[in-house]
């Protein structure tokens, strides 16, 4: 079983990459229709993409010289599959496509017994009943291979080990025809919120999973009480023009803080990427109290061997004040190296302004590491004294109102305020970002690909590789940018992710 519902869970994953777009999925008429309403999880995939999917898909795959794509999406999905079963001692054009229907699926099930481990099934629509028999039954005497399967309305139920009646969950939904998962709440409100055609679709309870796992003894009761309240969570991937895109919902959890992105919009046009966070002071004070212990001890040591060490206090002289936008960010240099920096926005500008002169004194008199005090349009800056290496020579300061430790005392200068021709302005930003920039955003992570890949190009001196140029080369140049967002809207926290394409 592990060897067959492997294959095809490497299936399901790469089919993620195959994903349609089109009119909205109907799922109680589909596998997750046939599941217990008390599933723990489910992952679906359909092996028949619309039209305009298909088109999407083979135009980005042309893009790629390496890809080999070809013209009918059919041949491409049948080269793929016989490279997920080429170790089965199947072949899937003649012993797999005569039968497999348009659906496989996995769900997993809570455990019969108390202490048992989750129940999980590979669901695979079967079009021909007698020719999946020959060719499951053929997998099955491969070497290493240990599963039963049964078939019920349409699909082969596929489970692990030589017990029969696994099964059973199924075949009494199925029989219901009401009140499976595709019918429960806790499954289609937030199912219903992800895009309409969903080629491939994920759901899982974290709550009940860890609930299960404890309950078998394969997870500390520490880290189950982070997923204790959680409610169930969905995703989907699909495909738009020049894009491949992810997308996850759940229902609004405990309130974080969230803001507009307006330093990353203004970072210089020629970043290359930018992890943005809101309250970092927060969830590092949250992080100390988990790993530490909650106001125990073993935190009380932790910060008076910091004050110790620094003269600060981490809560009240730092933490207490970082609370507002925070972004680190990278530019191409001159230099081998990218430009760096992180900024933050003070959420209290007394405390930055009083704890910044102290930082200063505490790298000076503890860490003796000197330091110049500059003066960097009317803020306060200090650099150190003698270059680390080419370009870099770290630099710190308050100024016009954000906190920024950079690389340089230039790269301070550049990000101290917005620039003129702002990432925001950018057609890799807005295809990935701009349209959903929103004020409920709670993280970020833009990737500008082309600038990215030249910076590694240099680093490893690969401009004049010809191999590189002729092999590797033609298949990145084809990527354009990658966006992550995690942001609220309305009641629900979602999740987005974006690979564009040239």
């Amino acid at each position: 079983m592990r060897r067959l519902g492997g294959l095809f869970l490497a299936g399901v994953c790469v089919m993620g990459l195959l994903a349609a777009c089109g009119g909205k999925t109907d799922e109680t008429a589909r596998a997750a229709g046939m599941v217990p309403a008390n599933a723990i999880g489910f992952l679906s995939v359909n092996l028949e993409p619309s039209i305009e999917q298909k088109r999407n898909m083979l135009g980005i795959a042309k893009a790629f010289p390496g890809a080999k794509a070809k013209d009918e999406f059919e041949e491409s999905r049948d080269d793929l599959f016989d490279q997920i079963l080429e170790d089965s001692g199947l072949d899937y054009k003649t012993d797999v496509k005569p039968w497999l229907g348009k659906e496989i699926a996995v769900t997993a099930l809570p455990s019969p017994t108390a202490d048992g481990e989750p129940l999980v099934l590979v669901m695979i629509a079967a079009e021909d009943e007698d020719k999946a028999r020959v060719a499951l039954d053929k997998a099955r005497k491969a070497d290493g291979a240990d599963f039963t399967y049964e078939f019920v309305d349409g699909y082969a139920i596929v489970s692990e080990g030589s017990k029969p009646g696994a099964a059973a969950p199924i075949v009494k939904q199925a029989k219901a025809k009401a009140d499976g998962l595709a019918d429960s709440a806790r499954f289609s409100q937030i199912v219903d919120e992800l895009h309409g055609d969903r080629l491939i679709l994920g759901w899982f309870d974290p709550s009940a999973i860890t609930k299960e796992l404890q309950g078998a003894g394969g997870l500390p009761t520490e880290f189950s009480k982070q997923f204790k309240t959680a409610g169930p969570m969905a995703f989907d991937v699909h495909a738009a023009s020049k894009a491949i895109v992810a997308e996850g919902v759940s229902i609004a959890s405990a309130d974080a803080r969230r803001g507009q992105p307006k330093i990353t919009e203004g970072l210089p046009a020629t970043t290359m990427g930018a992890l943005t966070l809101f309250n970092v002071g927060g969830s590092a004070v949250n992080g100390l109290e988990g790993f530490l212990g909650t106001g125990g001890s073993d935190t009380s040591e932790f910060e008076a061997e910091f004050r110790e060490n620094t003269g600060l206090d981490l809560k009240t002289e730092i933490l207490s004040w970082v609370q507002g936008e925070a972004v680190v960010m990278a530019m191409p240099s001159a230099q081998q190296f990218p430009d760096v920096a992180l900024i933050l926005e003070p959420s209290d500008m007394a405390k930055a302004q009083a704890a910044v002169p102290k930082m200063a004194a505490a790298l000076t008199e503890r860490a003796d590491v000197p330091l110049r005090d500059v003066a960097v349009d009317g803020g306060r800056a200090f650099e150190v004294t003698e270059p680390i290496n080419d370009g870099v020579q770290p630099a710190f300061g308050l100024v016009h109102g954000r906190f920024i430790i950079a690389s340089s005392l230039a790269q301070l200068r550049t990000v101290s305020k917005d620039s003129e021709q702002p990432l925001a302005k950018t057609a890799s930003y807005a295809r990935v970002v701009a349209e959903g920039s929103s004020s409920q955003t709670q993280l970020q992570l833009v990737l500008l690909l082309d600038p990215i890949r030249e910076m590694f190009e240099k680093i490893f001196g690969l401009e004049d590789d010809a191999d590189y140029a002729r092999d590797t080369k033609p298949n990145l140049v084809p990527l354009d940018s990658f966006g992550t967002r995690v942001f609220r809207d309305g009641r629900f926290d979602r999740f987005e992710s974006k690979l564009t394409f040239d």
